[in-house]
């Protein structure tokens, strides 16, 4: 995990200056605006696979397990099991993610004042959200070593404290949104409209 979370903070101002570069047309490159925004992106996650597959070949306590050399081991009932874990959380994901872009469809009759203001509510709330998803991710590796050890006790001990982490700490974010929502809303634009509609969607999205 600590090995994943230094190649994102590579990649990090990486997507920072590409974005940059695309958007603005910067260096010679053309002015994309937000098409920019969408080429600086794939651009970034090549990268972040690149560093991985990097990584994985050089890594000592990665290098160690030959994942390249062992293709002909294909087993179609690891495969399966694989898949019997993977699909549903890829399925979840997907909706999860595309369920705020269909939205913003959706929303384009309204036009450009609540769009705006709809991106900047869920831009802030998403961020808020990435500390219990973390907390959440942690957890389940916490409680999968745990139960694969036999040791259930501690997997519920583990299983207790991450739920009731992850609500306190939703409820001060909550409580943030409630009484903060005007002020945030001011940190995304000047326009009165966006800033008043902002406020509106940023209590909704409390609750989310």
């Amino acid at each position: 995990t600590t090995m994943t979370m230094r190649i994102f903070l590579l990649t990090l101002p990486l997507n920072v200056l590409f974005n940059y570069i695309m958007i603005f047309g910067k260096f010679g490159f053309p002015k994309l605006g937000g098409v920019g925004a969408g080429y600086a992106s794939s651009l970034s996650y090549w990268l972040v696979c690149l560093f991985f597959l990097v990584v994985i070949n050089r890594v000592d306590a990665l290098r160690s397990y030959s994942i390249f050399s062992t293709w002909r081991h294909f087993s179609l009932k690891l495969m399966k099991e694989h898949l019997h874990i993977g699909i549903p959380i890829g399925i979840s994901i997907f909706f999860e993610t595309s369920i705020f872009g269909v939205v913003a469809i959706f929303m384009a009759k309204f036009g450009t004042i609540a769009i705006a203001a709809h991106q900047a509510a869920i831009n802030f709330t998403s961020m808020l959200y990435m500390l219990p998803l973390s907390f959440s991710l942690a957890l389940t590796i916490l409680v999968g070593i745990k139960v694969g050890a036999k040791e259930y006790s501690e997997a519920a001990s583990y299983s207790r404290i991450g739920i009731f982490a992850n609500l306190a700490l939703a409820s001060m974010f909550v409580l943030l949104l409630a009484v903060g929502r005007q002020y945030i809303a001011m940190l995304y634009s000047q326009n009165l409209e966006i800033i008043k509609l902002a406020g509106e969607f940023l209590f909704y999205a409390a609750f989310f």
